[in-house]
């Protein structure tokens, strides 16, 4: 593949987390189960603790393809690193952006994204999608380098904390569409849309979820007015710096389906993916 720019393949929006009485975590493995939407040759990662009043320290951030369920392929595990650090640091409010992983996506195929939080952690940057493809989990213990996470000690998770987005390396005529929106967007029909974009193509088109749920812009919680801009692709999204398409969408499904349509039609894909 002639590998000619970053285009984004997944997203959420970095907001503040909803308030909940356990809000630290210690010695837990987050795990998150991504689909690919576009080939490409590399990736690159983006974390945020926009929501944090905390510093955030993440020992370990492993990648690696699913074989099934949030069992992954141990023998293509590859480490993340930050600035060459093994370790992800954020100061408070602060997004940052992996190295380069050599990690080849292949459009359709699911990867994890793991991360391991050793010490006390505040978790209060998340953003809660629902959906199909929203799939993620958490274990006690580091098992962010294994292939299985202990079934004795995992649950499911609804909420995504700290990973924004991932990139990847791809042919020059890839892009993405971002469904821009409140709770509705949070809701489960960007999913059904990936779903549709992967079913019947076009394969150079990647759909990216920014729904910050709550309707809640502006009381600081499932999402603020930072974190609303910094949905839209501002440093830390790596949406749309990287793709330079947004979809502002309405609070009315019926009206962001319009709007996504137009924008969908605009980059060559059929309306009648909407249908």
């Amino acid at each position: 593949m002639n590998a000619q720019k970053w285009v984004a393949i997944w997203g959420s929006s970095p907001s503040v987390s909803e308030p909940h009485p356990a809000r630290y975590a210690k010695d837990i493995t987050l795990r998150y189960v991504l689909r690919a939407m576009l080939d490409g040759e590399k990736i690159r990662l983006h974390l945020s603790n926009l929501g944090g009043q905390e510093d955030v320290v993440i020992p370990r951030v492993y990648v690696a393809p699913v074989t099934q369920g949030s069992d992954t392929d141990e023998s293509r595990m590859l480490p993340v690193t930050f600035g060459g650090d093994f370790a992800c640091k954020m100061a408070a409010g602060e997004s940052v952006e992996s190295d380069i992983v050599e990690l080849p996506l292949k459009r359709g195929q699911d990867y994890a994204v793991s991360l391991y939080l050793g010490d006390m952690t505040l978790l209060a940057s998340g953003t809660k999608d629902t959906g199909p493809l929203c799939r993620a989990f958490f274990a006690e213990g580091d098992f962010a380098a294994c292939s299985q996470l202990d079934p004795f000690y995992t649950a499911p998770l609804n909420i995504f904390y700290f990973l924004t987005g991932v990139d990847a390396l791809c042919r020059e005529d890839c892009h993405a569409v971002v469904c821009f929106g409140d709770s509705i967007t949070a809701q489960s029909w960007p999913d059904y849309l990936m779903l549709r974009v992967l079913r019947d193509g076009p394969e150079n088109l990647s759909v990216i979820r920014r729904g910050i749920g709550g309707t809640a812009a502006l009381t600081g919680t499932s999402g603020t007015a930072t974190g609303t801009a910094a949905a839209a692709g501002t440093t830390g999204s790596g949406t749309a710096a990287a793709t330079g398409v947004v979809a502002s969408l309405p609070t009315t499904a019926g009206t962001a389906s319009f709007f996504l349509a137009g924008a969908l039609f605009l980059r060559g894909a059929a309306p009648a993916l909407l249908r």
